[in-house]
């Protein structure tokens, strides 16, 4: 049992809260830090958490960017444990709340902000930007054709946030789920997107057999 994972203990057995709050938090990877040092990098953040109430949960490392999700119990912690952080990944980028609901937005804004944010190596949060417009399109229960195309953007997105936990083998997977389901539709363009396009690179790089770059145009 890590450090953290014997402080969380702790703070139930006494009763007092545990942290609540969840935020993202996205720093500037100018090491060349790889996935594959992962583990290696979270341990290097939890150590640098001051207080016994913050958490550091799922880290993923891209080449712009380490992002991970930390748990607060207010945001005063999250103020203190930002500057050691800093020291030991590099630059706060970005922030969010991560648990708090989303604005409704027009379908094209959504496709639009998915786009800057797939391109942009923000997976995470590409993924959970288009998840809200397929569950309001029936998510599971429906096969429509855009109901289909939404989750397999989805799991294109989900296949690069494997790729920068380390989890190649489980990314291919996946995007070769979304492959399947982008078969659905027909058409070459879905609100400004380039389908057609998405399923080229796709199966360039099922072909190759190595999760390799793409971009959503």
């Amino acid at each position: 049992m890590d450090r953290q994972a014997k402080v969380l203990l702790s703070l139930r057995r006494s009763g007092e809260a545990l942290p609540s709050e969840r935020y993202l938090l996205r720093f500037e990877n100018t090491s060349g830090l790889t996935p594959a040092q992962r583990e290696r990098v979270k341990d290097a953040a939890r150590r640098a958490v001051p207080s016994p109430g913050v958490r550091v949960g799922t880290l993923r490392v891209g080449k712009e960017a380490v992002e991970l999700d930390l748990f607060v119990g207010s945001i005063g912690e999250l103020e203190r444990a930002v500057p050691p952080l800093e020291a030991a990944l590099g630059r706060l980028l970005h922030r969010i709340r991560a648990d708090a609901p989303s604005a409704p937005q027009p379908i094209e804004a959504v496709v639009e902000e998915a786009k800057d944010l797939f391109n942009g190596e923000r997976f995470w949060e590409c993924h959970e930007v288009l998840e809200g417009v397929w569950q309001a399109r029936g998510g599971k229960t429906s096969r429509e054709p855009e109901t289909l195309l939404l989750q397999g953007l989805i799991l294109v997105a989900a296949a690069y946030v494997q790729q920068q936990k380390g989890a190649e083998e489980r990314g291919l997977a996946l995007l070769r789920k979304a492959s399947r389901r982008l078969e659905a539709w027909q058409e070459a363009l879905y609100h400004g997107l380039d389908v057609r396009d998405l399923r080229r690179q796709i199966g360039d790089v099922l072909e190759a057999g190595a999760l390799s770059s793409i971009q959503l145009g």
